[in-house]
């Protein structure tokens, strides 16, 4: 069975789920380039899938390969054998956007959705002195990883998972850690933020590390909800979000109340309910904003996906949170600002 080919940006993809890595890394501001690297590795050609190239204004020189489950041992020794043989290091992401959840874990571990991160250096630092990894090296210290960033978003690396253990009644079980912060030790016997594999900083800013900061959620949301139709991507998800955001005149200040406008939105129907601030709260609802001008409100509604619209109320103020957030928008009353 083959996969489904799909247009994004122009580039024919040669699945779905590489274009929808594609869209995150949009959506969190990773600039990439989609198979522009082939390599002979003995009688095998080899084609990378994704060369990720900056973050924000951050240079990245990083190879990721996509894989829709978990990779084969040949797999591995490929990725391994592109990151030291072009001294560039490889990140191999298995599975789906999204935090993981694991059906099982150890030496047969499998995902049961959300993804993990392979991460190869090449090259690692022994005594004081960078040399090539040894393969032994990698496998007995490699660890999962996922893309993480600090309390503020601005910094992103892949950087391992680490696991509260509990052992009761002959059972063991594991809950992802979702914050870490620095300076915290021993994590079951673990240093927090070193290990002899090095992670992979796309920013150098290491005070904590958080798997499901709002930043990263919102680009989970964004590529897992995106609708490929008649081998295209439907564009709408993605430029909707741009395209009345050029309208708003974040220069001005808003201070009139015929501008002040509250979101509420009501669990049971799923739906919005944009009123004037100076007009009564409606029965049922939680409120998202109380002040927010009229035109950030009816282009976050017009664009939120209705396939992600949920009863759970705090998963659509995180996904309002990371609306913001994705677009720098802070509001303050009614005044308005856009952070570059």
């Amino acid at each position: 069975m083959k996969a489904i080919q799909t247009i994004y940006k122009g580039r024919r993809f040669r699945s779905r789920l590489e274009a929808r890595w594609a869209i995150f890394f949009d959506s969190i501001d990773i600039g990439w380039e989609y198979e522009t690297e082939g390599f002979e590795l003995g009688n095998t050609k080899y084609l990378t899938d994704f060369r990720i190239q900056s973050f924000g204004a951050n240079k990245v020189d990083l190879y990721v390969e996509i894989k829709p489950n978990k990779p084969s041992i040949e797999e591995i020794e490929k990725c391994f054998k592109v990151a030291t043989g072009t001294n560039t290091s490889v990140a191999l992401i298995c599975g789906t956007p999204g935090i993981p959840e694991f059906s099982t874990l150890g030496d047969e571990w499998n995902l049961k959705n959300g993804y993990i991160v392979l991460y190869f250096p090449a090259d690692v630092s022994i005594k004081d002195e960078v040399q090539e990894t040894p393969f032994e090296m990698w496998a007995l210290s490699n660890r999962f990883s996922l893309f993480q960033t600090g309390s503020d978003g601005k910094s992103l690396d892949i950087w391992p998972i680490y696991w509260d253990i509990k052992e009761k009644e002959e059972m063991v079980s594991y809950q992802m850690i979702s914050g870490i912060h620095s300076g915290a030790e021993g994590v079951f016997g673990v240093n927090t933020f070193g290990s002899i594999m090095p992670c992979m900083y796309m920013s150098m800013d290491k005070t904590g590390r958080y798997i499901d900061h709002e930043r990263l959620i919102y680009g989970y949301q964004l590529s897992t909800c995106a609708r490929f139709e008649f081998d295209e991507f439907n564009l709408e998800i993605i430029d909707g979000f741009y395209r009345e955001l050029e309208l708003i005149p974040f220069k001005k200040v808003y201070s009139n109340l015929e501008n002040a406008y509250a979101l509420y939105y009501q669990s049971k129907t799923k739906k919005f309910i944009a009123k004037e601030s100076s007009e009564e709260k409606p029965e049922g609802v939680i409120i998202l904003t109380k002040r927010a001008p009229k035109l950030v409100i009816k282009q976050f509604v017009t664009n939120f996906p209705k396939k992600i619209r949920t009863e759970n109320v705090d998963k659509v103020m995180e996904h309002w949170k990371g609306f913001l957030f994705r677009h720098r928008i802070r509001l303050k009353d009614l005044k308005l600002k856009r952070v570059i």
